[in-house]
């Protein structure tokens, strides 16, 4: 590529990034024209191009893309005598190319209104209404924990995970059009080809932008792979704040017509309750924490000990470099936001008294 090429391109880098920054402060206009307008036609031909394809392509994208920039590095260390700011332009040119990209197909999507403003919910709630939905969430995980196992055992799936992939899906059928307005429901689902590195990075799974693909950790246990699979789907739809994925993704699982993927629904979004529980009041969560049948304990136990196993230095140094991106995306409180499912739960339990019956 000519210098003249190179040189507008990494040019419009820092245009893009003032233009993004500028658009951010109108979520409205983001929200009704691009992820309301532009993105669900954007997401259909991507699943159209993509989704015939049995494995992910996203996955061989990133591998090319990996080894261009490391020979872009390789050849401005090189040449940094000869052609350091041709090499400098071709770097800066192709991380414009990707920035313009990745904010066209779905990065956007961070610059939309909060879920909870389309829902018509508060963002904050006390104790008591915490304790309550906690309360819910064990009677409905013990319900369906007793149905699918004993009391004391752990829950095995008879799905295989491609059946749990195809079924994740299917309760976002359910969810009612005024908190997800886009018809185009997600079908593109896909294990991740690079599942035993993703596990050392400590991830379920990922959205890959650039072809539609939602992609999952084919290690991971199957209570947590059909829940991920349902998160990475509402990445798929727009969605990019991972707490609101993180609620929609349980929401979808509950709203199952499956048993076993409503108790991993049940059991991904009381985890998060507890905990906060216990992070308020300590007797309160001991209270109900003993309520919860020593199966369900032992699935908590199982989950764990399957992170322990990769847990290297790799995955700190990966999620500290995930919260600094999440910040930089307009999640102000990085890895901690994941917590704000607990009020996007408390808050819809409230104002649907039938989603946890």
């Amino acid at each position: 590529m000519k210098y003249k090429s190179l040189f507008i391109l990494s040019v419009a880098l820092p245009i893009q990034w003032f233009l993004v920054r500028w658009l951010s402060k109108y979520p409205h206009l983001v929200e009704s024209h691009y992820s309301q307008g532009l993105y669900p036609k954007i997401t259909s031909i991507l699943q159209g191009v993509f989704g015939w394809i049995p494995f992910p392509i996203g996955d061989i994208f990133y591998f090319i893309l990996g080894i261009w920039i490391i020979y872009l590095l390789y050849k401005l260390i090189k040449e940094w005598r000869t052609a350091i700011l041709k090499n400098a332009l071709r770097i800066t040119a192709t991380l414009s190319v990707i920035y313009f990209v990745f904010h066209l197909l779905w990065a956007l999507n961070y610059y939309r209104l909060p879920l909870y403003q389309n829902m018509d919910i508060a963002t904050t709630y006390s104790t008591e209404d915490l304790y309550k939905t906690t309360q819910k969430l064990i009677a409905n995980t013990n319900a369906l924990h007793t149905d699918l196992a004993f009391a004391d055992s752990l829950v095995v799936s008879s799905y295989s995970k491609k059946e749990l992939r195809a079924m994740a899906s299917q309760g976002y059928k359910q969810i009612p059009r005024t908190i997800i307005p886009n018809e185009n429901l997600p079908n593109l689902v896909k294990n991740s080809l690079f599942s035993l590195s993703i596990s050392y990075l400590g991830y379920g799974g990922y959205y890959n932008p650039f072809t539609g693909e939602a992609q999952v950790n084919a290690k991971t246990p199957e209570a947590l792979y059909t829940v991920i699979a349902a998160h990475e789907q509402a990445h798929q739809l727009g969605y990019a704040a991972e707490n609101e994925a993180n609620f929609l993704g349980v929401l979808a699982s509950i709203q199952n017509s499956d048993s076993f993927i409503q108790y991993a629904g049940y059991t991904y979004g009381l985890r998060y309750c507890l905990n906060e529980l216990g992070r308020r009041d300590k007797d309160l969560y001991k209270e109900l924490h003993e309520s919860i049948l020593p199966g369900v304990l032992a699935l908590y136990k199982n989950h764990h000990e399957f992170w322990k196993q990769y847990d290297t230095v790799i995955e700190t140094v990966s999620k500290e470099v995930w919260d600094k991106i999440l910040k930089i995306s307009k999640q102000s409180d990085g890895v901690a936001s994941y917590s704000y499912i607990v009020a996007l739960l408390v808050n819809f339990d409230k104002s649907e008294p039938n989603f946890l019956l």
